[in-house]
């Protein structure tokens, strides 16, 4: 009879530590949901960002991107790139005997030009861990670069500009972290691959065409 008593009075005990141990359990599994990008992206549909910082093709960039779940890890995107001016040259030089060569005041409207541009792209980003992708695109550049300079004591005395529109193929890798609706995330490095050069003017050649990008930081929300 004792032991049936005490038994009948562990039992409750019993009961409320289990009950302790699966509402610790719950909360653990959705902390640690919280913190997985992979849970994050379930469910989702679509996806707009922005990008806050970046470099491509020689000069500084932003974009804005819309992306279209096919499933949580892998996605198709469209992307439109403004490709800044003012920081782009191919080349440099010493001498100032050059055909084409500008004065001065054009040079530098032609400096304060060069890089300006825009890129759009379409492809598809592939998520192989938690927040780890890569993303192969083909697209569509045009853009002013300056191929040539003079400078005389550090004085911008001349300068050869060309325009490029070209059709090409890239890769890059990146890391997207996902916390519920907000996105967070880093094209760290990328290659662009020119296929056909549609336009091309200038002094410019197909060698001196831009083939890197960097560090393009973007935020936006999935939904």
């Amino acid at each position: 009879m004792k032991k049936i008593i005490a038994l009948m009075a562990l039992a409750p005990m019993t009961i409320l530590a289990a009950t302790n141990s699966d509402n610790i359990s719950n909360t653990e599994l959705k902390s640690s949901k919280s913190n997985n990008s992979t849970s994050n992206r379930e469910g989702k549909s679509f996806m707009a960002t922005a990008e806050i910082l970046g470099i491509s093709s020689m000069t500084s960039s932003q974009s804005i991107e819309g992306s279209y779940y096919f499933t949580s890890n892998i996605l198709g995107n469209l992307r439109y790139t403004n490709l800044q001016k003012g920081l782009t040259s191919s080349s440099s030089s010493s001498d100032s005997d050059f055909n084409n060569s500008t004065g001065s005041k054009e040079a530098d409207r032609l400096w304060e030009e060069a890089g300006g541009g825009y890129m759009i792209s379409a492809g598809v980003k592939h998520f192989v861990g938690n927040s780890f992708y890569y993303k192969p695109e083909v697209f569509y550049r045009k853009q002013r670069l300056v191929t040539e300079t003079t400078n005389n004591s550090a004085r911008l005395i001349s300068a050869t500009a060309g325009d490029y529109t070209d059709i090409g193929l890239s890769i890059k890798i990146g890391n997207q972290w996902q916390w519920e609706n907000y996105t967070l995330g880093c094209d760290w490095v990328g290659l662009n691959q020119t296929a056909s050069v549609v336009d091309i003017n200038g002094t410019l050649e197909r060698d001196d065409l831009p083939t890197f990008t960097a560090l393009n930081f973007y935020m936006g929300a999935s939904f």
